[in-house]
């Protein structure tokens, strides 16, 4: 229902009002001794909303996968999108948007992140009135597939080896551990 506010003059300032929700006006005259007009037409206005808050909790996989960097994040409220956003430095300054989550969906996996290559990531919120300022930065990377095809030299030498193996994707060298025990863990 309507609500009867009286006003002087011919403009009024209403407040107090919710975001985003839609308001319908009406105006009477009001004379002495109680005279009452018909209602005027009806007024629609929607208020607007604020941009929704910056995102918290951002967690970035470290290695945990070969196929992906995991990242998930607190849900804020009235947001309509979310945009995750990758940097090979620590600050937003020239990240990059990688993808678009609708929402209250929280969580991405970054199947593009090259292996073996620390990223930093954030997360920003939006909605009709904008956009969050981005959440703080968590660094993650995706983890390098195994070495494969390890081969080594046999009996050809008294004093040396030659170890050899498939090149991988993503690393930027490698280390070879030896030991005296086949079952050692700690190589």
């Amino acid at each position: 229902g309507f609500e009867d506010l009286a006003v002087a003059g011919t403009c009024q300032t209403v407040t107090g009002l919710e975001e985003n929700v839609v308001y319908y006006y009406r105006v009477r005259a009001v004379g002495a001794g109680g005279c009452v007009s018909s209602n005027s037409t009806l007024a629609s206005v929607s208020t607007t909303v604020n941009p929704p808050s910056t995102p918290t909790g951002l967690t970035a996989s470290d290695g945990s996968s070969t196929v992906h960097v995991e990242l998930r994040w607190n849900d804020v409220l009235k947001e309509t999108n979310y945009v995750i956003w990758r940097n090979t430095a620590t600050n937003f300054v020239g990240a990059t948007p990688i993808r678009t989550n609708a929402a209250n969906v929280t969580n991405y996996n970054d199947v593009d992140a090259t292996p073996g290559q620390q990223y930093w990531y954030f997360v920003t919120a939006t909605n009709k009135a904008g956009t969050s300022a981005a959440s703080a930065s968590d660094p993650g990377y995706r983890k390098l597939a195994m070495v494969n095809n390890v081969a080594a030299t046999d009996g050809t030498h008294t004093n040396q080896v030659v170890v050899s193996w498939t090149d991988g994707a993503g690393e930027t060298g490698y280390a070879i551990w030896r030991g005296t025990n086949s079952t050692s863990n700690t190589a």
